[in-house]
Order: C-alpha cells, then structure tokens, then sequence
C-alpha cells in the first residue's frame, strides 16, 4: 500500500473541509507516492517522536498538532521544528497532521470525549457555517427520477435523519444547438423547447465533487446547467466543541474523578462554581476559551477546554463554570481516535502509538 491511500482513507473520515481557515492540517512533509512500511501516531512530531518511528520502521508520522504552523525562514539546528523537519526530509520520512479538521468532525476528538463521558443528545458547541452548498441542475423530465437516485446512493442530500432530499420545479428549457453540438434532444440550428425538471439538492462542502461527478455522469445533456449556491446552513454534528447532557446530575467532584480515571489530568483550575451538581456539559479539547459565551448560550452547567487566560475565568463567572485540565491532557484521545482509524484500513503495515509523546508542560 501506498502512503497516499491510507491518508486518502484517514481523510474519508476526517475531510481537510473541516478546518479551520487559520489551520495547517494535512500533509507536512515527505512524499506520501512511497510505500507504507508502518505508521506512527503522537500528539507532536518532536526529535525523539522522529527517533521512535526510525526504531520501528514507520515511515508515516501522524500527529493531532502541525508542526509547520508558522512559516520557516530558515531550516537549521536552531529550533526543535527546524531539527525535526531536517530529520524527517534526510531520512525520507512523511508527516501528516490531522487537527482542527479532526476537532470538528462529528467522529473527532470532542465527540469522543462526550462518548466517553455518556453524553445525551449531544451536538457541536460552535457549529460550522458556510459549509454546505444548494446543488442545482436542469434534466429532462424522464431523467430526473435516475438523477436523484443517484444522488442519494452517493450520499447527497442528507439532512439530520433523512436522506436523499431534494426540491423540484418544472419548467422549460430553450436552447439552440450550435454547428458541432451532439444534443440529446434537438437539431443543430434550430431552437428547441424541452419539458425540463430543476432538481435542488443539499450538499456539503465535502461533498461537492462527488456530487458534479454524479450529475455530469448521469445527465444525459451533453452541456448540463449546474448551478453551486453557497448557503449558511448549520450542522449541528460539524463544528467546534460539543454539549449534551448527563443522564443525571452528577456531583462536580464526581464528575471530575470520572474524568481523572482516563484522562491524565494532573491538575484541575476552575472560575466560581454556579451549580453543582451538573448535568449539561460542554467540552472543546485544546484552547478553546472562545466558546464560553457559546457554552452559556446553551445552558451548559460547565464548560471544560484545556487551557484559558486569567480573565477567562472573570468573563466566565457569571455566566458558566469554566474548567480548565491542560492543553495536552484534554487532546491526549486524540491518539486513541487516530491509531483506531488507521487500523480500520485493512493492509500489512503496523500502527503503533508513540512512547515518546510527551506533555511539554511538567506539574510539581
């Protein structure tokens, strides 16, 4: 197996789509047309991680945080990021990060962790907006049954439980097919009236091409019309964060030991306490101190991110408990998220998990 196919398969999961504009995620380095001897997952691409992976013959590095987020001027022995990246080029070696695009994902990070937790009714903190589009063909009427079969069989126009949506409106179409035209109805050079239908369908970012492929493969025009309508429709299973709820109020203290037991969380910071016991949570692994307001919105009791600055928590204390664990403790699943989608992909390579990650933050 090539390296591409097993990022093409990590990808299937946790689409580039979902990240953020201010993100790096994807492939940092290397060539990925070599093939796959064996896959490493660490939370950072460090020296040591770079050593792990030459020790036990992986060749793909995948990591939860980019280490090319900011711009090189420069490739030296200066910095950890320039020495890793010298590593990673002089022994052939790809590297591969999947962040903010695996924190959105409704199969991400902070799903996992309300899964974990018996979260209900959960659904994202900050939905995503701008990530869907209104797909929009003209087919003869004959052909529109075929079109959206199609669409659904390829996964498009799904909205929450429901599949294969779409809206239709009968019309005409007038066109006059030009001198080297090979129409499906009509004569060169002479106009033509055709009985059409304007199917419309949802689709998402993701999504997009699989959908023109489906239409420009099952329209019969030699030259459909498609029309992509950019549309603010939310998702509530894309997004950053998550919140649901307990099936019963928990004690805060209980809530917390439950969390120590899988988490390693060394330490526990949190503003005014409002309620206790709890029962809606909200959670967004890393920094996330910009969904307080978001949290408070929606009724959370707490709100529990990795880190915050010192006047989050005033800005925080009338309005939800916030709760901070570190910034790698409450991202340290994305290891277990990461290593369990890889070996869904069938293949003789072996996927380890790195020894060597490390939390660069020590507790006394």
């Amino acid at each position: 197996m090539k390296i591409k196919e097993l990022l093409q398969h990590l990808e299937q999961h946790y689409p580039l789509a979902l990240q953020e504009s201010w993100d790096n995620s994807g492939l940092q380095l290397g060539d990925p047309e070599q093939e796959l001897s064996g896959v490493l997952v660490a939370i950072d691409a460090t020296e040591a991680v770079i050593e792990e992976a030459l020790e036990h013959g992986c060749n793909l590095i995948v990591t939860h945080h980019p280490l090319l987020f900011h711009p090189l001027k420069r490739i030296s022995n200066r910095t950890y990021v320039e020495r890793t990246v010298q590593m990673v080029l002089r022994n052939d070696l790809v590297l591969y990060a999947a962040h903010t695009n695996l924190d959105n994902s409704p199969r991400g990070i902070n799903a996992y962790w309300g899964e974990r937790m018996g979260l209900q009714n959960m659904r994202a903190l900050a939905p995503l907006e701008g990530h869907h589009y209104k797909v929009v063909t003209y087919i003869s009427e004959g052909s529109a049954d075929e079109l959206r079969r199609a669409l659904m069989e390829a996964g498009i126009g799904r909205q929450g439980q429901y599949d294969g949506t779409s809206f239709s409106v009968r019309g005409e179409g007038r066109f006059r097919p030009q001198s080297g035209a090979h129409p499906h109805v009509g004569e060169q050079g002479v106009w033509h009236m055709e009985p059409e239908v304007m199917v419309t369908s949802l689709c998402a970012k993701v999504d997009l091409a699989r959908a023109l492929h489906v239409i420009r493969k099952v329209h019969p025009y030699e030259e459909p019309a498609i029309d992509v309508v950019p549309i603010m429709h939310q998702d509530p299973n894309l997004g950053g964060g998550v919140v649901g709820d307990l099936p019963e109020p928990v004690a805060l203290e209980e809530l917390f030991d439950r969390m120590k037991a899988w988490q390693p969380i060394h330490s526990i910071a949190h503003s005014k306490v409002l309620k206790d016991p709890v029962q809606r949570i909200a959670y967004g692994g890393g920094a996330c101190r910009e969904y307080i307001h978001a949290a408070a919105s929606a009724g959370a009791d707490l709100f529990i991110t990795g880190e915050a600055k010192y006047n989050d928590y005033y800005d925080a204390m009338d309005l939800v408990t916030l709760v901070t664990i570190g910034h790698y403790e409450s991202e340290y699943l994305s290891e277990d998220i990461l290593y369990n989608t890889l070996s869904q992909k069938n293949g003789t390579f072996a996927v380890r998990r790195a020894s060597s990650s490390m939390n660069p933050i020590s507790y006394r």
